[in-house]
Protein backbone atom coordinates (compact mmCIF):
# COMPACT_ATOMS: atom_id res chain seq x y z
CA UNK A 1 0.00 0.00 0.00
CA UNK A 2 2.64 2.57 0.80
CA UNK A 3 4.43 1.95 -2.91
CA UNK A 4 0.84 2.71 -4.20
CA UNK A 5 0.49 5.90 -2.67
CA UNK A 6 4.16 6.85 -1.56
CA UNK A 7 5.49 5.16 -4.16
CA UNK A 8 8.81 6.65 -6.59
CA UNK A 9 6.51 8.19 -9.14
CA UNK A 10 4.54 9.92 -6.66
CA UNK A 11 7.98 10.77 -4.94
CA UNK A 12 8.51 12.69 -7.58
CA UNK A 13 5.35 14.11 -8.25
CA UNK A 14 5.36 15.34 -4.92
CA UNK A 15 8.52 17.27 -5.02
CA UNK A 16 7.92 18.60 -8.53
CA UNK A 17 4.57 19.84 -6.85
CA UNK A 18 6.23 21.21 -3.80
CA UNK A 19 8.84 22.81 -5.74
CA UNK A 20 6.64 24.81 -7.66
CA UNK A 21 3.67 25.26 -5.27
CA UNK A 22 6.06 25.81 -2.28
CA UNK A 23 9.40 27.01 -3.04
CA UNK A 24 8.65 29.00 -5.74
CA UNK A 25 5.53 30.58 -4.49
CA UNK A 26 7.13 31.44 -1.75
CA UNK A 27 10.37 33.51 -4.00
CA UNK A 28 7.27 34.74 -5.67
CA UNK A 29 5.31 36.45 -2.98
CA UNK A 30 8.35 37.93 -1.14
CA UNK A 31 8.29 41.80 -2.03
CA UNK A 32 12.36 42.07 -2.69
CA UNK A 33 12.61 39.25 -4.61
CA UNK A 34 9.63 40.75 -6.72
CA UNK A 35 11.88 44.06 -6.78
CA UNK A 36 14.59 42.06 -7.93
CA UNK A 37 12.59 39.91 -10.06
CA UNK A 38 11.47 43.50 -12.17
CA UNK A 39 14.86 44.94 -12.58
CA UNK A 40 16.58 41.62 -13.86
CA UNK A 41 13.69 39.18 -15.30
CA UNK A 42 14.48 35.48 -14.68
CA UNK A 43 15.50 35.44 -10.60
CA UNK A 44 12.85 33.27 -9.82
CA UNK A 45 13.09 30.35 -12.42
CA UNK A 46 17.32 30.91 -12.25
CA UNK A 47 17.12 30.96 -8.54
CA UNK A 48 14.35 27.53 -8.35
CA UNK A 49 16.51 26.18 -11.13
CA UNK A 50 19.84 26.70 -8.74
CA UNK A 51 18.70 25.39 -5.69
CA UNK A 52 16.65 22.16 -7.34
CA UNK A 53 19.58 19.35 -7.13
CA UNK A 54 19.91 20.42 -3.24
CA UNK A 55 16.30 20.19 -2.52
CA UNK A 56 16.04 17.01 -4.83
CA UNK A 57 19.00 15.04 -2.63
CA UNK A 58 16.68 16.26 0.68
CA UNK A 59 13.75 15.27 -0.66
CA UNK A 60 14.78 12.08 -1.29
CA UNK A 61 15.99 10.93 1.76
CA UNK A 62 13.16 12.60 3.72
CA UNK A 63 10.84 10.87 1.26
CA UNK A 64 12.43 7.87 2.41
CA UNK A 65 11.85 8.73 6.47
CA UNK A 66 8.21 9.14 5.44
CA UNK A 67 7.54 6.01 3.48
CA UNK A 68 8.88 3.83 6.79
CA UNK A 69 6.69 6.26 9.24
CA UNK A 70 3.98 5.55 6.77
CA UNK A 71 3.91 1.63 6.76
CA UNK A 72 4.39 1.58 10.44
CA UNK A 73 1.18 3.69 10.21
CA UNK A 74 -0.32 1.45 8.22
CA UNK A 75 0.40 -1.57 9.89
CA UNK A 76 -0.84 -0.15 13.79
CA UNK A 77 -4.09 1.00 12.42
CA UNK A 78 -4.90 -0.85 9.39
CA UNK A 79 -5.73 -4.66 8.78
CA UNK A 80 -4.44 -6.56 5.96
CA UNK A 81 -7.82 -6.79 4.69
CA UNK A 82 -8.19 -2.71 4.54
CA UNK A 83 -4.57 -2.36 2.83
CA UNK A 84 -5.06 -5.00 0.23
CA UNK A 85 -8.34 -3.08 -0.57
CA UNK A 86 -6.89 0.43 -0.37
CA UNK A 87 -3.99 -1.25 -2.38
CA UNK A 88 -6.22 -2.84 -5.42
CA UNK A 89 -7.90 0.85 -5.33
CA UNK A 90 -4.96 2.62 -5.61
CA UNK A 91 -3.92 0.68 -8.72
CA UNK A 92 -6.91 0.68 -10.25
CA UNK A 93 -7.69 3.48 -13.44
CA UNK A 94 -9.60 5.39 -10.75
CA UNK A 95 -7.62 5.72 -7.92
CA UNK A 96 -4.32 6.49 -10.33
CA UNK A 97 -6.40 9.46 -11.52
CA UNK A 98 -7.28 10.35 -7.93
CA UNK A 99 -3.78 10.15 -7.04
CA UNK A 100 -2.70 12.30 -9.79
CA UNK A 101 -5.12 14.64 -9.20
CA UNK A 102 -4.76 15.04 -5.67
CA UNK A 103 -1.10 16.48 -6.63
CA UNK A 104 -2.08 18.77 -9.36
CA UNK A 105 -4.58 20.22 -7.11
CA UNK A 106 -2.23 20.43 -3.77
CA UNK A 107 -2.24 23.89 -2.06
CA UNK A 108 0.26 25.57 0.02
CA UNK A 109 -1.34 28.61 1.04
CA UNK A 110 -1.61 28.63 4.28
CA UNK A 111 2.14 27.10 5.06
CA UNK A 112 3.17 29.31 2.78
CA UNK A 113 2.06 32.99 4.67
CA UNK A 114 3.10 30.58 8.15
CA UNK A 115 6.29 29.52 7.62
CA UNK A 116 6.95 33.16 6.47
CA UNK A 117 5.99 34.89 9.18
CA UNK A 118 7.55 32.50 11.96
CA UNK A 119 10.88 33.62 13.25
CA UNK A 120 12.06 29.52 12.33
CA UNK A 121 10.61 29.56 8.99
CA UNK A 122 8.38 26.64 10.03
CA UNK A 123 4.81 25.86 9.45
CA UNK A 124 1.95 23.91 11.70
CA UNK A 125 0.23 21.00 11.12
CA UNK A 126 -3.29 23.16 11.67
CA UNK A 127 -2.09 25.06 8.57
CA UNK A 128 -1.25 21.70 6.50
CA UNK A 129 -4.84 20.40 7.57
CA UNK A 130 -6.01 23.45 6.13
CA UNK A 131 -4.27 23.44 2.75
CA UNK A 132 -5.51 19.54 2.93
CA UNK A 133 -8.71 20.38 3.27
CA UNK A 134 -9.06 23.22 0.24
CA UNK A 135 -7.06 20.89 -1.61
CA UNK A 136 -9.42 18.06 -1.17
CA UNK A 137 -12.28 20.41 -2.31
CA UNK A 138 -10.19 21.34 -5.14
CA UNK A 139 -9.41 17.79 -5.92
CA UNK A 140 -12.79 16.58 -5.96
CA UNK A 141 -14.33 19.69 -8.32
CA UNK A 142 -11.23 18.95 -10.64
CA UNK A 143 -12.45 15.78 -11.44
CA UNK A 144 -15.05 14.52 -14.02
CA UNK A 145 -18.33 14.33 -12.29
CA UNK A 146 -19.05 10.53 -12.95
CA UNK A 147 -15.44 10.25 -11.10
CA UNK A 148 -16.30 12.63 -8.25
CA UNK A 149 -19.23 10.20 -8.17
CA UNK A 150 -17.85 7.31 -7.72
CA UNK A 151 -15.30 8.38 -5.34
CA UNK A 152 -17.39 10.09 -3.02
CA UNK A 153 -19.71 6.88 -3.14
CA UNK A 154 -16.07 4.54 -2.17
CA UNK A 155 -15.21 7.05 0.71
CA UNK A 156 -18.73 7.03 2.35
CA UNK A 157 -19.96 3.91 1.79
CA UNK A 158 -16.80 1.19 1.87
CA UNK A 159 -15.40 0.26 5.56
CA UNK A 160 -11.55 0.19 4.29
CA UNK A 161 -12.19 3.56 2.95
CA UNK A 162 -13.83 5.19 5.74
CA UNK A 163 -10.94 3.72 7.57
CA UNK A 164 -8.34 5.44 5.59
CA UNK A 165 -9.97 8.73 5.86
CA UNK A 166 -9.38 8.28 9.39
CA UNK A 167 -6.06 8.34 9.38
CA UNK A 168 -5.50 11.62 7.51
CA UNK A 169 -4.77 13.69 10.38
CA UNK A 170 -2.08 11.14 11.49
CA UNK A 171 -0.67 11.28 7.79
CA UNK A 172 -0.58 14.89 7.74
CA UNK A 173 1.37 15.36 11.59
CA UNK A 174 3.69 12.86 9.18
CA UNK A 175 4.03 15.25 6.47
CA UNK A 176 4.52 18.17 8.64
CA UNK A 177 7.34 16.32 10.82
CA UNK A 178 9.19 15.47 7.36
CA UNK A 179 8.88 19.52 6.04
CA UNK A 180 10.49 20.49 9.72
CA UNK A 181 13.62 17.48 8.76
CA UNK A 182 16.58 19.91 9.40
CA UNK A 183 19.18 20.22 5.83
CA UNK A 184 22.32 18.35 6.49
CA UNK A 185 25.33 20.80 7.31
CA UNK A 186 26.81 19.50 3.83
CA UNK A 187 22.87 20.05 2.38
CA UNK A 188 23.29 24.20 3.87
CA UNK A 189 26.71 24.17 2.36
CA UNK A 190 25.90 23.13 -0.93
CA UNK A 191 22.45 25.54 -0.86
CA UNK A 192 24.89 28.72 0.00
CA UNK A 193 27.41 27.92 -2.66
CA UNK A 194 24.63 27.44 -5.49
CA UNK A 195 22.61 30.63 -3.90
CA UNK A 196 25.77 32.44 -3.78
CA UNK A 197 26.98 31.90 -7.11
CA UNK A 198 23.58 32.29 -8.96
CA UNK A 199 22.92 35.56 -7.50
CA UNK A 200 26.29 36.69 -8.50
CA UNK A 201 26.11 35.76 -12.16
CA UNK A 202 22.46 36.42 -12.78
CA UNK A 203 22.54 39.92 -11.28
CA UNK A 204 26.18 40.61 -12.80
CA UNK A 205 24.68 40.18 -15.87
CA UNK A 206 21.56 42.13 -15.43
CA UNK A 207 21.83 45.92 -16.75
CA UNK A 208 19.18 47.12 -13.76
CA UNK A 209 22.15 46.06 -11.22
Amino acid sequence: MVEQIAGEDMAERTFQSQLDGAFRAALSSDADVQDIEAACPGFIDGMTAANRPILWQAHVEDYRWYREKLGTLFRDKLSKQDAASLSNFFASDLGQKFLATIIAEQRYDNTIAEAMSSEDGQASVESMLKDHRASSVNTLMALEPIDRKAIGNIFTTEQWAIRFGQLQPDIIALMNEMAERDFTAEQDAAMDVAIDSFIEKHLGDCEGF
